[in-house]
């Protein structure tokens, strides 16, 4: 990096943190829907329209509203500011602009820039965290602009445009139309207003629903879009291309853009994953015309997580209306290609433009409109490029068994999944329950491989020669090995678990659709590498001997750490001291009151007898001493019987988000007086992947104690003095990676203290702060969430590691493995 550039990068930073430092410290006079007001004065201020001097005695309003107004980019917008501008009082209106000194006349323009780009994201982002809008990520944008051929004097036409920032990357030859709703718009104007002083491309930038207000012209070059991701749920408008109807914003930008480019013109359209995978009738109908029409040129799978506020996983579709007839379709695998910068997930431009540009075999794949065909025109870019995976395709091995139809009875011992995931390697048929059913199952007799098709591990069971196994083929497909000479079952049970299938049922089911049940010929196309039979016997006894040693050493963790072989004399040494303590505790009580009532207040000074002359401790200080070690056998004992209870607790299903959802609700009906209470989760991510919720395997009870102290605790500690106190639970998830959820429960407080960490709070015994309780609490959580094998942890938000959101200074991280079908765990 040349060193000017290093130096300017560092100013931009300094810059940046300086001025949201006073965005935060606005929290009290601003709410967060109004905070992009700071831009708007800072852009007039840098411009020399707005200065300190109407600041100087009492803030001189007509002035400053003089001045703004003799500016026409100014001008219009004022009419939304100056009423947010009338709210603010005049002291931290002075200390706004004085703050602003520190944008001096030399900063460059470009460092400006940069600073308002900064700061408008962050604005816009964090506005989004609570109305739901889903800002696209400045990189996404320059991927898109850095694919696509813009035409010499190109219109360019961008509904449901954000911030607008497609109009930057465009040159005076160009036009501009975009369209966009709400507060939105007024910050996508903002960022117009920087690039209006810098060049002069014709822009038109509307307040507009495009639904509403889709313009007539037929001849844009270039329609460029993101639009909301949430399905429309009573609205269905007939499309003018096929006989299908548009149900969501992305079909129906899909099929109006169309309908509005030139001869040669493009549509780009950011969407969600799961309309690349989705098996709907009408989705199916609008990408049969796209396919057969020769309009889809390119599709690019983009990394999950790199949305803000959103764990929608998306891709960018490229539709051309001038593409050469037998002209492949080109897809690009860009899952992986990411950076990670603080805690999020930030897309790699430059390397995805070279992915792109040298189209990087390991990344990419062109297919034919006829292999789309032959897949029912699912788009998902994976599914086309597990062929290019090394292996063979267990096609090559296996054939599907079907069964025969079972005789009618009034019970039948059915193999359900939760049967094969507690199998291993053999089907246990001793825990098959006997149900009732309506439909006659199929059953099968002889060596079958039982696989269950939903989730992003594939269990399998292998049934013994004399097993006769009843089965229904909703969630299970059963496999019959052609060549038994060739083949090791236990081989394939153990393969079907590793990172190499694990990568590919990634790719057949888009990467964050981890629900969605695997067709058959998608399980037979996964590929495998086979070794010799001996090779495949070796293999089976490495994995029966590394999972002996892992219940080996699971076994011996139990018996230490939670105390198995003591567990039953502690409980029995509880319960035994439970009621003399208790008898004592009373008893005490009694002879204290009576000792205050009928001798101490008529003879006062017995209180400050001692044993002896000498003796320091006067009578009424013992008494105060035994009423504290009292109570602290209590509390020891109750400790005791929590830390059991945690060791020996029942696990069952819990819907995860109804769980959270009724919890805040009790909370914020009983504790509204002391705090307000909020909850958070993304919707669309349960409604794109048409999942009914996600579940854990934990204790209800054991959770919600957990819970509670980590509220008190915010109580506690962090509400001194807060005249707005705010407890926030944000929940996040996607289908990716680990499939572990985070649950974030933030408070607006006292900041924790400096290099405080979650060690400090979950040792056991440790008191912190001012209003440290009995060092129990923090460890507790800490017991708790690990016993639903998850972990914890705390950031100050306030600091580098944090959100971006000023209203928070403290979050609590709970992370938990979660599954979105519930029988796994039964």
């Amino acid at each position: 990096m040349r060193e000017e550039n290093y130096i300017e990068n560092v100013e931009v930073k300094s810059i940046t943190e300086s001025l949201w430092r006073l965005i935060s410290s606005l929290s009290s006079v601003l709410s967060v829907e109004q905070y992009h007001v700071i831009l708007f004065l800072l852009s007039a201020y840098y411009e020399g329209i707005i200065g300190k001097e109407l600041m100087e005695g009492e803030v001189d309003y007509e002035g400053f509203y003089y001045a703004l107004e003799d500016d026409h980019r100014y001008c219009d917008l004022l009419k939304i500011y100056k009423p947010i501008i009338d709210g603010i009082p005049e002291w931290p209106l002075e200390i706004i602009i004085k703050k602003f000194s520190i944008i001096d006349s030399d900063i460059s323009e470009s460092v400006f820039n940069r600073v308002f780009d900064n700061l408008l994201f962050k604005i816009a982002s964090n506005q989004g965290k609570y109305s739901g809008e889903f800002l696209l990520p400045n990189e996404i944008t320059s991927l898109i602009m850095g694919i696509i051929d813009i035409p010499k004097g190109a219109k360019v036409f961008n509904p449901f445009a954000g911030l607008a920032s497609f109009a930057t990357h465009l040159n005076n030859e160009e036009s501009y139309y975009g369209q966009e709703i709400n507060s939105t718009w007024v910050l996508g104007k903002l960022n117009l207003i920087r690039l209006d002083k810098s060049r002069a491309v014709s822009i038109e930038y509307r307040v507009e629903n495009p639904i509403e207000n889709w313009p007539e012209t037929i001849d844009f070059d270039i329609i460029v879009s993101k639009p909301p991701f949430i399905k429309w749920r009573d609205v269905r408008i007939p499309s003018k291309l096929g006989a299908y109807t548009l149900n969501n914003s992305y079909a129906y930008g899909i099929d109006k853009s169309i309908s509005s480019i030139s001869e040669n013109g493009q549509v780009v359209i950011v969407v969600p994953e799961g309309f690349l995978l989705t098996q709907n009738s009408n989705d199916i109908a609008q990408k049969t015309y796209l396919v057969e029409k020769n309009l889809l040129d390119s599709i690019i799978s983009l990394p999950a997580g790199i949305i803000h506020n959103t764990g929608v996983k998306t891709s960018i579709i490229i539709l051309k209306n001038s593409r050469p007839t037998n002209d492949p379709i080109k897809m690009f695998d860009l899952s992986d290609i990411y950076l990670t910068e603080a805690k999020n997930r930030v897309l790699d431009v430059k390397r995805s433009l070279e992915i792109i540009n040298a189209k990087e075999e390991k990344f990419s794949v062109a297919v034919s409109g006829n292999q789309i065909k032959q897949e029912n025109y699912d788009f998902s870019v994976g599914r086309f490029m597990v062929a290019q995976n090394n292996g063979t395709p267990l096609a090559e091995f296996f054939e599907i068994a079907n069964g025969t139809l079972s005789p009618e009875m009034d019970k039948y011992p059915i193999i359900k999944v939760r049967d094969i995931i507690s199998s291993s390697p053999y089907l246990d048929v001793s825990i098959v329950k006997e149900i009732s059913s309506k439909r006659r199952p199929k059953f099968l007799s002889g060596q079958y491989l039982f696989i269950n098709t939903a989730g992003s591990l594939l269990h399998s069971a292998i049934s013994k020669d004399s097993q006769i196994i009843f089965f229904q083929s909703d969630q299970i497909v059963v496999l019959k090995l052609k060549d038994e000479n060739k083949i090791n079952l236990e081989y394939i049970h153990y393969i079907l678990k590793s990172e190499e299938i694990k990568s590919q049922i990634r790719m057949l089911t888009g990467g964050s659709t981890q629900p969605m049940r695997m067709r058959n010929e998608d399980i037979l196309s996964l590929r495998i590498s086979l070794p010799t039979l001996e090779e495949q016997n070796k293999y089976v006894i490495n994995q029966m001997m590394t999972l002996i040693r892992k219940e080996e050493v699971s076994l011996n963790k139990l018996k230490t750490d939670a105390g198995i072989e003591i567990a039953d004399d502690i409980s029995y040494l509880r319960h035994s001291l439970a009621g003399s303590v208790k008898n004592t505790r009373d008893s005490f009580s009694k002879v204290v009151a009576i000792l205050n009532e009928q001798i101490f207040n008529i003879y006062p000074d017995l209180q400050l007898l001692t044993k002896t002359p000498r003796s320091k401790i006067t009578l009424g200080e013992h008494l105060n001493i035994i009423s504290k070690d009292l109570e602290e056998i209590k509390n020891t004992l109750n400790r005791t019987s929590v830390e059991i209870d945690v060791r020996t607790m029942s696990m069952t299903p819990i819907d995860f988000i109804d769980f959270i959802e009724k919890y805040t609700q009790v909370l914020s009906a009983n504790r509204n007086h002391e705090f307000r209470t909020m909850f958070k989760y993304d919707r669309s991510l349960i409604e794109n992947n048409n999942i009914d919720s996600i579940y854990i395997l934990g204790n209800r009870e054991m959770l919600r104690t957990a819970l509670e102290n980590i509220v008190e605790n915010a109580v506690k500690h962090a509400f001194h003095d807060e005249p707005n106190p705010l407890i926030e639970f944000d929940l996040m998830f996607d289908f990716e990676s680990d499939n572990m959820l985070q649950l974030d429960i933030s408070n607006n407080g006292k900041v924790i203290p400096e290099n405080f960490s979650i060690d400090d709070l979950t040792r056991k015994g440790q008191r912190v702060g001012q209003y440290g309780g009995d060092g129990f609490g923090g460890y507790l959580i800490k017991v708790i969430i690990e016993a639903h094998k998850g972990y914890v942890d705390i950031t100050d938000e306030s600091g580098s590691e944090g959100i971006d959101y000023p209203r928070i200074s403290t979050s609590f991280e709970i992370k938990l493995p979660f599954t979105t079908n519930p029988d796994e765990y039964v």
